[in-house]
C-alpha cells in the first residue's frame, strides 16, 4: 500500500511538470466557452394554419403541427395554448374555420408531407366551441388529410381532400364531401387506381358550386418515392378535375381547357385568387413542371414560373404550403423565385421571445420550416419561427 501511494504521488508530480512545460493556449481560443450554435429554436413541421379576424379587432390563429397537435392564439400570435392534447393522435394535416359559425373548427389529422418519416392520423375532427373540445366525425382510414374546405354559406357542406396511404394501395383515397356537418360522408371523386388520391381542392369564390380538385398518383417505398407513374411516359392517375354541381359529377379540366401541359402528371396544387375569381393558379408536376395561370376561370392557361423545375417532386413548401401567398404577388411570373429566396435567404431563426405588438393585417403562411408572418414577428410556441420583412414582397 505504501509503495502504491509513492507511485501515485510520482505520477501526479509528472503530470504537473508536463502541464507546466506545455505552452499556453492561444488567447483567442482560451476565452471561448461551449455554446449552442443552432438551431436557435427547434421547429416542428407546421402543416396547417387557419386565421380569422374577430369583430373586436383581434385575430384568432389556429396552428396545426405535423406531429404536435393544434395550438390556438386569440391575440394574433402573441401567445398560444394547446387545444388538441387530449386526442389520440397529434399529427395535423389541415385546418378550416366555418365562415358561417365562428365556434366551428375542422381539423384533418395525418401529416400531408409524404416523407419517409411521416406521421399519420385517424380521420376528421370537429369542434363546436372554438377548438377547446373535439369530436372525431369520420374517415378513420384516411391516414392523412391535405385540405379541408367549408362552403362559404352552408357550414354543413364540407370537402375533405385525402391523398391516402403512403406505403400501400388503399380505397380510402380521394375527395370526400359531407352535407350534414360530418354525420355522413360520400366519396365524390376517386382516382383511376388505388394509388391515386386527392392532392388539392378549391372552390370558385364567385360560384361555390364550381369545384376544382387535383388527383395525385404516388407511392413511397423504402428506397424510393414515385410521384406520378413508374416513369416519365408511364401511366399516371394524376389529373385535374372540375365539377359545376358542387362535386356530384366531374370531368377532366384538360379536356376543355387550353394551355395545360401534356400528361402524364405528378402532384397538382390548384387555388383560386381570393382577389379575382377569374384567376386560377395550378402548379403541375410533369417532365416540364411549372406554374400555370388562368385569367378566365380555367378555360385557358398560360405557363408562367418554372424556377422550381429542378425539383423531382412538387411536394415542396412552395407548391403546397407557401403556394397561396407566393403565387399571388405578380400573377405567378416570379412566384417560386420569391418564395425560394424567402426560405433560403431571408428566413432567420431567432431566439425565442414575445413581440411587443402584432399587426393584425399581417399575412400568415406555413411551410416545413415553420410559420411565416409577412411583417415578421415570432409566435410564442416552439413550432413557429420568426422572419424579418421580406424586401419587395
Amino acid at each position: 500500500m505504501h509503495q502504491l501511494r509513492i507511485l501515485f504521488g510520482a505520477a501526479l508530480l509528472a503530470l504537473a511538470a508536463a502541464a507546466h512545460a506545455a505552452p499556453a493556449a492561444p488567447s483567442g481560443v482560451s476565452g471561448l466557452g461551449i455554446r449552442n450554435i443552432g438551431s436557435a429554436t427547434m421547429s416542428g413541421r407546421i402543416a396547417a394554419l387557419a386565421v380569422r379576424q374577430e369583430k373586436d379587432g383581434k385575430t384568432t390563429v389556429f396552428v396545426g403541427a405535423a406531429s404536435g397537435g393544434i395550438w390556438k392564439s386569440e391575440d394574433g400570435g402573441t401567445s398560444f395554448h394547446p387545444v388538441f392534447d387530449k386526442q389520440p393522435v397529434q399529427s395535423i394535416g389541415a385546418l378550416a374555420l366555418d365562415p358561417t359559425n365562428p365556434q366551428v373548427v375542422w381539423a384533418g389529422t395525418g401529416e400531408p408531407w409524404t416523407r419517409n418519416s411521416v406521421s399519420i392520423g385517424d380521420g376528421v375532427y370537429k369542434s363546436t366551441d372554438g377548438g377547446e373540445n373535439w369530436t372525431n366525425v369520420g374517415l378513420p382510414n384516411s391516414e392523412r388529410i391535405t385540405k379541408i374546405l367549408v362552403h362559404p354559406t352552408d357550414g354543413n357542406t364540407v370537402y375533405v381532400c385525402v391523398p391516402g396511404r403512403l406505403w400501400s394501395d388503399s380505397a380510402d383515397r380521394g375527395l370526400y364531401r359531407t352535407t350534414d356537418g360530418g354525420s355522413t360522408w360520400s366519396l365524390v371523386l376517386k382516382g383511376a387506381n388505388l394509388s391515386t388520391g386527392c392532392s388539392a381542392v378549391a372552390l370558385d369564390p364567385a360560384n361555390p358550386k364550381r369545384v376544382l380538385a387535383g388527383l395525385w398518383d404516388f407511392r413511397r417505398k423504402g428506397w424510393t418515392f414515385r410521384s406520378g407513374g413508374e416513369g416519365p411516359e408511364a401511366f399516371s392517375g394524376s389529373d385535374l378535375q372540375v365539377s359545376d354541381d358542387g362535386g356530384t359529377t366531374w370531368a377532366p379540366l384538360a379536356a376543355t381547357a387550353k394551355g395545360l401541359p401534356g400528361k402524364p402528371w405528378g402532384r397538382i396544387e390548384v387555388v383560386y385568387a381570393p382577389s379575382n375569381p377569374k384567376r386560377v393558379y395550378a402548379f403541375i408536376e410533369n417532365v416540364r413542371s411549372a406554374l400555370y395561370v388562368s385569367d378566365d376561370g380555367g378555360a385557358t392557361f398560360e405557363e408562367r414560373d418554372r424556377s422550381r423545375h429542378d425539383r423531382e417532386r412538387v411536394d415542396s413548401a412552395f407548391a403546397v404550403a407557401g403556394f397561396h401567398r407566393a403565387a399571388a404577388r405578380d400573377a405567378g411570373r416570379q412566384a417560386a423565385v420569391r418564395f425560394q429566396l424567402a426560405l433560403r435567404d431571408e428566413v432567420r431563426r431567432l431566439p425565442h421571445h414575445r413581440p411587443a405588438a402584432i399587426d393584425p393585417s399581417a399575412s400568415y403562411s406555413c411551410s416545413g420550416l415553420g410559420a411565416l408572418l409577412r411583417r415578421g414577428v415570432q409566435m410564442s410556441i416552439p413550432m413557429i419561427t420568426r422572419t424579418e420583412p421580406l424586401p419587395g414582397y
